[in-house]
């Protein structure tokens, strides 16, 4: 009777299959399953694998089992006022008068504060729920039906603790679809490795040592080169022009995330796309030669962030760069494929939702862009693609 559950889970990404259908509906032989918090445990401990699954699970528990639909945003992000939720909630809120009807009349932040005060109510309002509880009928949960192989609930949970867990979003910081914070962010970046043996071989390998000693008798010391992480990675920003002006907050949070974690970062900046120099300073006043960085570790790792929206002239044109004073014969394009020919191991990370790249006088450049480097948006889902692409995934 949940097998609708379990399909929603994995149409949004979780990893479900028969086998984790087949542990549940086997669980009731093993143990004993009287309330929905109880059902609430089991169900996560079977399908929730991963820390940033956490969250969608509760969502859709939550949404399933007590029809309330959370959006899948944190308090506080104003990504909120683009889902479907906050529209809906709005739309009936102007129904009741409680908000107005003219757009320029809005404060965000209070509207936002209206909407989880009303859904923390909603969350009080629901103890115990109201789709799944039942006293007969053939439903497989609920009590005293008449359904074959069904899971006992005597009604509704105790002390609601699986609502409670829910109303924390204790997980939503780490849910791919979450915007990237300082704490995820971190995770991400932690992803990002390059383990080298190199140098002489002079860490003892205990378990190689102990296996040759004990086959031949003698006492024979193993030794291998140690494991020492050389990544080295570059950083190039787009640091002006207007269209990146709302982006600023969460590029210079991602600069100062990969600054603190990364030793061996180098970081430069760029505006709108790079030509033959970029520069050391965000001011862009220490121009850099790009022959000099193309001269590099072809095993560097690059990221580029940038929202690839510019004049098509920019990107194509001789002459294009529409800084004075630094116009230049070759086109800013073919700058690019030389960054991506010498470093193969590079993305692009676009602080523009990729559902809006197609939208805009600018999405030509962006295409072809995106055709050079590997795109992706600057989300934690992302950076997680960008990161296991960096890493030599596929």
């Amino acid at each position: 009777m949940l097998l609708n559950f379990f399909y929603r889970l994995r149409d949004e990404g979780l990893t479900i299959g028969a086998t984790e259908i087949l542990d549940f509906y086997r669980a009731p032989d093993r143990i004993s399953i009287n309330s929905v918090d109880d059902l609430f445990l089991l169900l996560k401990l079977i399908c929730v694998r991963r820390r940033e699954d956490a969250d969608i699970f509760e969502r859709l528990f939550l949404n399933y089992f007590y029809d309330l639909d959370i959006p899948a945003v944190a308090e506080g992000d104003m990504a909120l006022i683009e889902t479907r939720q906050f529209r809906e909630w709005l739309r009936a809120a102007r129904d009741r008068g409680e908000a107005p009807f003219r757009s320029y009349e809005y404060d965000l932040k209070e509207l936002m504060k209206k909407f989880w005060d009303t859904v923390r109510e909603q969350l009080k309002e629901h103890h115990g729920g109201t789709k799944w509880v039942g006293t007969g009928g053939a439903s497989a949960f609920g009590h005293s039906g008449n359904a074959a192989g069904g899971v006992r609930v005597m009604g509704a949970g105790r002390n609601f603790s699986a609502l409670k867990v829910i109303g924390e979003r204790r997980h939503v910081a780490y849910s791919s679809r979450q915007s990237l914070s300082g704490e995820n962010l971190r995770q991400a970046i932690a992803l990002l490795k390059n383990l080298k043996k190199h140098e002489a071989e002079s860490d003892l390998d205990i378990a190689e040592t102990v296996y040759r000693s004990g086959k031949t008798g003698d006492i024979e010391l193993v030794f291998t080169a140690p494991l020492k992480n050389k990544l080295k990675v570059m950083l190039f920003i787009d640091n002006g022009g207007y269209s990146m002006l709302g982006h600023v907050p969460l590029t210079r949070l991602v600069f100062e995330k990969m600054t603190a974690q990364l030793k061996s970062l180098q970081t430069y900046f760029f505006h709108n796309t790079i030509y033959g120099h970029v520069y050391a300073d965000d001011m862009r006043t220490q121009p850099v030669d790009l022959q000099q960085i193309l001269k590099a570790d072809a095993d560097t790792r690059i990221f580029i962030i940038g929202d690839a929206s510019m004049a098509p002239s920019e990107l194509f044109s001789r002459y294009g760069n529409i800084n004075y004073g630094e116009e230049e014969y070759e086109p800013s394009i073919e700058r690019l494929r030389a960054l991506r020919t010498r470093f193969p191991q590079s993305v692009w990370m676009n602080p523009v939702p990729a559902e809006r790249w197609d939208n805009g006088y600018s999405g030509s450049t962006l295409r072809t862009i995106a055709g050079i480097f590997p795109m992706y948006d600057l989300t934690l889902d992302g950076l997680k693609k960008a990161v296991s692409k960096l890493n030599g995934s596929p």
